[in-house]
C-alpha cells in the first residue's frame, strides 16, 4: 500500500482497488487497505493531502519518512528463502497409502488451477505490453514473474500428481529442479 501511495496520492477506496489491480493473484481481505493506511499513517508514513468533505474520503500520500521507510524494505535482501514447506508438503508427509488417490485428485485440481492462472497472467502481460504508456520495467519483470511462477506450478504439481499415479517417469533425471 505503502509502495501504491509512493506511486500516486489516492484514497483508501482507491488504493484497495489498485492494489488488486496490481497484484491481482493475492489473496487481499476487503478490509486490507482501510486497516493498512490508517496503521501506515499512525506511523508516519502517510499523511492526508486533501481532507474529504462529510461523506467524501480523504487523499493520502506517502511522507518523505515513508518513501525512505519504503525505499529501505524494496532493496533489502530477502530476509528468509521463500516457503519451503507448504501445507501441500505437510499433507504428502503425513498422508498413508490409502489417502494418496485423493491427494492425486486435490493436486490435479491445483494443476488446472495453476494453468488457468498461467494462461490468465500470460494474457495480462500480452495486454499490458500494447497498453500506453509502457509499463515500467519493474511492473514488466513482476507479471513475467508470476507467469513464471505459475507455470513452474503446474509443471512441478504435474510431475507430483503422476509420481502419485504412480508414473515411473514422474521425476526426470537429476531430482526434477524446475
Amino acid at each position: 500500500m505503502l509502495g501504491l501511495l509512493i506511486q500516486q496520492p489516492d484514497t483508501v477506496s482507491g488504493v484497495a482497488s489498485r492494489l488488486r489491480e496490481t497484484f491481482p493473484t493475492g489473496s487481499w481481505s476487503r478490509s486490507i487497505a482501510h486497516n493498512g493506511v490508517p496503521s501506515l499513517e499512525k506511523q508516519g508514513f502517510v499523511r492526508p493531502v486533501e481532507q474529504g468533505s462529510e461523506g467524501s474520503p480523504n487523499r493520502y500520500e506517502a511522507t518523505s519518512a515513508g518513501a525512505d521507510a519504503f525505499r529501505e524494505w524494496l532493496r533489502a535482501s530477502l530476509e528468509v528463502p521463500l516457503a519451503l514447506l507448504d501445507a501441500l508438503q505437510l499433507k504428502l508427509g503425513l498422508a498413508g497409502d490409502e489417502d494418496l488417490p485423493y491427494l492425486a485428485v486435490a493436486v490435479r485440481e491445483q494443476e488446472e488451477v495453476s494453468a488457468r492462472q498461467s494462461e490468465a497472467a500470460q494474457l495480462r502481460l500480452n495486454q499490458a505490453r500494447r497498453r500506453q504508456p509502457p509499463l515500467r520495467t519493474g511492473q514488466s519483470a513482476m507479471m513475467i514473474y508470476e507467469v513464471a511462477v505459475w507455470s513452474q506450478a503446474r509443471s512441478r504439481l504435474q510431475r507430483l500428481r503422476k509420481a502419485l499415479e504412480g508414473e515411473d517417469d514422474a521425476v526426470p533425471p537429476g531430482g526434477g529442479n524446475g
